[in-house]
């Protein structure tokens, strides 16, 4: 049984097929297989060099196991745990984009993966784990690791899952995943009277527009396009595929054009295609905002009442793709993608985020969100601020190089006056033991050196929604039915470099406990412990192209 890439057989052949379409491919047992939170992850090499070096890291401490290759360890010291804590978009409707509302909770070494859950929507991929009850403990499954009830920061956490419970009316707070960082020589993140929890929010990609009076944009009695795709005024209705496909290729290959005009007639054939409520549109944030707003309410009454929190949203807070024509270049020798803009990119972007926040029905809400850390009261046992920190994806990639400038939320208005700092956004966030970022990085398509095939297959699902429906559980577009090909994968690589590997090329690069990430819309915990062989059912196979060392 060979352990490609490094892991086991059934979780790739489970991930492969949750990459795919073919729905009788996923079974109940191959789901279990995929979201499993333990996964072993076998490279010798990486073992060996790491535990040398945390060993003498270490000096006065238990040394850390270093065995030879044929050795086989149950549960191994070297290990980091990775967290994807999915999106919060869509409705859930019969034909409404899925409802997805999680989030993440991190807290020195313990780590949950949590959503709110409606008894319609369901969370299918998870099976059906049971709804929390107040001061209640975790059951333990092999999603849930028992270890958590008893470590000695889980009493915060479950107060914390106390108060959010119920917060969302017609919905019950699940726990879809726990584990904890259980080595003495991978750090987490701080613990102690004075260490907030860390509440995580993955995409949200909030719309631009969702009614005629805030898609049209009139100016000097000429209808502007600002930035977005041309549609033709009749839209797509009667074309053949392969017609629409050809108005797809030839719209998104045009150059950026700030000031272009357009007709009322094709605005109102963009708007078809971008939103439509109660229909799988370009926009999946759909009406998400009130239970974000309840759900930002129920954080702050915490914070002001119980312990202090901060919370990071990890990017995709705005969608500055889809719809709209592309502000940036390619890449330039060593020049990345990104930092090539079209002279008008960064107007474009606060212009756009502007509107998202004061021209739709859901702006309110994300302003609520925005303006958190800023009306959230001090934490009277510690005396601490509720932080919050937004991070750019590919979506909003342009808030990578913005102004410092703030927006002002205008008077009259909910938070009147407020400054909300969005418009030049940060790529990563650190603290000891633990590295944030949207998760973009390690896909090939979206990466900031050259995302342009990612951009392609955005106005892809624009011009036809229905492609969306071609990812699986496994995540976003581009996987395969192969090991080396899975993006999902690719990014648990990613993860491992940069939590684990890293220190061993650079000592003075730190170990990290702990990964979250958000980009693929599909939550998943998982604590991968690197280990020096397979185990020994599995040795016979060997190992195949390892990777990340």
């Amino acid at each position: 049984m060979v352990w490609t890439s490094g892991f086991s057989p059934s979780f790739l052949d489970a991930a492969a097929a949750c990459a795919l379409t073919n729905a009788s491919a996923v079974t109940d047992a191959t789901l279990l297989d995929y979201f499993e939170t333990r996964l072993g992850y076998v490279n010798y090499p990486a073992y060996s060099r790491l535990s040398k070096r945390l060993a003498a890291a270490n000096p006065l401490g238990p040394r850390v196991v270093t065995v030879a290759k044929e050795t086989s360890q149950a549960l191994s010291q070297i290990h980091f745990v990775y967290m994807d804590v999915g999106c919060w978009a869509g409705n859930g409707g019969k034909d409404e984009w899925p409802r997805h509302r999680e989030f993440g909770v991190v807290h020195g070494d313990l780590a949950l993966l949590c959503a709110f859950v409606s008894d319609k929507s369901g969370c299918p991929h998870y099976g059906e784990p049971p709804a929390w009850k107040k001061e209640g403990q975790l059951a333990p499954s092999p999603l849930v690791d028992a270890a958590v009830n008893r470590h000695p920061d889980w009493p915060r956490i479950r107060m914390l899952l106390d108060r959010l419970a119920g917060c969302i009316p017609d919905t019950n707070l699940r726990v879809l995943g726990a584990t904890l960082l259980a080595s003495p020589y991978i750090p987490g993140p701080p613990r102690g009277e004075d260490a907030p929890i860390t509440v995580f929010l993955g995409d949200l990609h909030a719309p631009v527009a969702n009614a005629p009076e805030n898609a049209h944009i009139v100016e000097n009695g000429r209808e502007m396009l600002r930035g977005r795709l041309e549609v033709a005024a009749d839209g797509l209705a009667g074309l053949s595929p392969a017609s629409r496909a050809a108005m797809h290729t030839a719209e998104v290959g045009r150059e950026f054009e700030w000031e272009r005009t357009s007709t009322r007639e094709s605005v109102e054939s963009w708007l078809r295609l971008y939103h439509v409520k109660k229909q799988r549109t370009a926009d999946i944030f759909q009406e998400a905002g009130p239970d974000l707003r309840l759900f930002v309410n129920a954080l702050q009454k915490f914070h002001e009442k119980a312990w202090p929190l901060e919370l990071v949203q990890l990017g995709d807070f705005f969608d500055l793709w889809i719809g709209f024509r592309r502000a940036f270049g390619g890449t330039l020798d060593k020049t990345d993608a990104l930092d090539n803009l079209h002279p008008d990119a960064l107007e474009f972007a606060r212009f756009w985020a502007r509107r998202t926040l004061f021209e739709t029905d859901q702006g309110p809400h994300l302003v609520h969100l925005l303006t958190l850390g800023q009306r959230a009261a001090r934490n009277p046992q510690t005396g601490m601020r509720l932080r919050t920190t937004f991070l750019h994806g590919n979506h909003d990639n342009y808030l990578k190089h913005g102004s410092d400038s703030p927006i002002i939320v205008p008077a009259g208005r909910e938070h009147a006056g407020r400054k909300l700092q969005v418009t030049h956004l940060r790529s990563s966030w650190y603290k000891p033991g633990l590295w944030a970022e949207h998760g973009h990085q390690a896909d090939a398509f979206n990466r900031d050196r050259d995302p342009r095939w990612g951009y392609k297959l955005t106005q892809l699902a624009f011009f036809e929604p229905g492609a969306r429906s071609l990812e699986g559980p496994a995540g976003w577009f581009g996987s395969k039915a192969t090991g080396k090909s899975l993006q999902r994968v690719n990014s648990i690589h990613h993860a491992f470099r940069g939590c684990l590997m890293d220190h061993w090329f650079s000592p003075a690069q730190p170990c990290r406990g702990i990964y979250v990430m958000g980009h693929s819309h599909e939550p998943m915990l998982k604590r991968v412990d690197l280990l020096p062989c397979p185990p020994r059912e599995h040795r016979q196979g060997g190992v195949s192209g390892g990777g990340g060392a």
